[in-house]
């Protein structure tokens, strides 16, 4: 099997917990004897090609400087890259990551009659403010969820219900796969010394987690 992953960004360019679950997927299909390449944008200080764990990541499109930070003309040199990448290469299976990724993975595999499955972390509807134009963003994601891809897979049955309830997304064709923890590696954990009143929070420090 031959399987392309399209994301924005992938493990160690960016440490977000899209980025983590697609590494984590990958390296351990590469193990299982799959062949995965991973299609993501380029990034200052990183080569365009190379291997990790296994897993063939390739860097194209737009040269990022500082993830996840992107432009409209970043998003479409992105888009095109990566199509013309689909077009000359035969895969089994697409899994492309929301959202822009959508776009290329849906056309090349249109193009090359190659299933292809979205997979859909969250929904921001209005909460794209401050990053992007919220009615504008807002319909795109509309747009994309609603490409007739031959499955959605989603981490979280609430999720799941905004898709099929906000969205109209038929729940036929929306999966939920709960993202996995490597509980050995938890365990492995030493806690230390508990303190009182104190609060932990893992995770990354931006507006959208509502950390407030």
């Amino acid at each position: 099997m031959k399987v392309c992953i399209l994301s924005d960004f992938f493990i160690p360019d960016l440490q977000g917990g899209g980025e983590r679950r697609y590494f984590e997927l990958s390296r351990r299909l590469a193990k299982k004897g799959w062949e995965v390449d991973v299609l993501c944008m380029r990034v200052q200080g990183r080569p365009d090609e190379e291997k990790i764990d296994g897993v063939n990541v390739i860097r194209l499109g737009p040269r990022i400087k500082k993830p996840p930070k992107r432009t409209p003309l970043d998003f479409l040199r992105y888009v095109s890259s990566s199509l013309y990448w689909l077009m000359r290469h035969e895969y089994s299976i697409i899994d492309a990551n929301s959202y822009i990724p959508f776009i290329p993975a849906f056309l090349g595999g249109l193009l090359t009659n190659t299933p292809v499955v979205a997979t859909v972390h969250d929904v921001y509807g209005r909460e794209w403010s401050g990053r992007y134009n919220p009615t504008v963003a807002g319909m795109l994601e509309f747009i994309l969820v609603n490409i007739p891809f031959k499955r959605i897979i989603t981490v979280s049955r609430s999720t799941r219900d905004i898709l099929t309830s906000r969205y109209r997304v038929p729940s036929n064709r929306i999966k939920v796969i709960p993202t996995g923890v490597d509980l050995d590696y938890i365990d492995s954990v030493k806690a230390g010394p508990r303190k009182n009143n104190s609060l932990l929070y893992v995770g990354r420090l931006i507006r959208h987690k509502h950390l407030e």
